[in-house]
């Protein structure tokens, strides 16, 4: 059917039982240019400007195909997905349960906390909120408009990003700046850009001078409490 106005849909669970309380409980809140129902499947397939809300999880797309019998989502084409006051998420494919709370995305992007971007060939979900990512880079430099590499970034294999540790965990990493590759490393980790603070490394200082010659400055912050913190910088 052509769809002019909005659909509010039922969400379906995924053993395929359905009762009156958790349909108004819980609702799929779909519109779009055209949606077409398939009758008997319980498939609807919306596309031009699409627009999918459940709970805070919002999900615009080219095109969504909602299976209301087995709960799955899948939205292809300039794919955003936003979650209350988080940073916007995008790929180029989505596949996700109607709660789109877990999922998998190809062509991954996403912005965070303090002008930090994430990117990945494939993007992992968990119900827990945690994402792991494959053969995907971190930066918090502006990316460069003619698509080139930005000025430093970490690319590895495998990244976690765990909400609940307020940690990123990579699996061999390299450090790139200006695209070539500089310091390896088969495991490294670094607090989450959404930490407010956190103990760890802070950026290093190199010098030259005719007194010292060369010499390397790494400072270590120990966030001891809210209120108390300590910071050694050997040299």
């Amino acid at each position: 059917m052509a769809a002019a106005s909005p659909l509010a849909l039922a969400q379906a669970s995924f053993s395929g039982e359905n009762s009156t309380a958790s349909q108004q409980a819980d609702q799929v809140y779909l519109e779009a240019d055209v949606v077409e129902q398939r009758n008997g499947e319980g498939v609807y397939i919306a596309r031009g400007s699409v627009r999918m809300v459940s709970g805070e999880r919002i999900i615009q797309a080219d095109e969504i195909i909602y299976n209301t019998a087995t709960g799955r989502v899948t939205a292809r084409g300039d794919v955003r997905i936003y979650e209350g006051d988080q940073p916007a998420q995008f790929a180029d494919e989505v596949l996700l349960d109607d709660a789109m709370s877990e999922g998998v995305a190809y062509g991954f992007a996403t912005l965070l906390e303090n002008n930090g971007r994430a990117a990945a060939a494939s993007a992992l979900r968990r119900p827990d909120g945690s994402v792991e990512m494959a053969d995907a880079y971190y930066t918090a430099c502006e990316l460069c408009e003619d698509g080139g590499a930005p000025t430093w970034r970490l690319r590895a294999d495998r990244v976690v990003r765990d909400l609940d540790g307020d940690m990123i965990y990579y699996r061999d990493v390299r450090l790139e700046v200006a695209g070539v590759p500089v310091i390896y490393s088969p495991v490294f980790a670094h607090a989450d850009p959404s930490a407010e603070r956190k103990s760890g490394f802070l950026l290093p200082r190199v010098d030259i001078s005719n007194r010292l010659g060369l010499t390397y400055q790494q400072p270590y912050l120990f966030a001891i409490s809210p209120s108390q913190d300590l910071v050694v910088a050997p040299r």
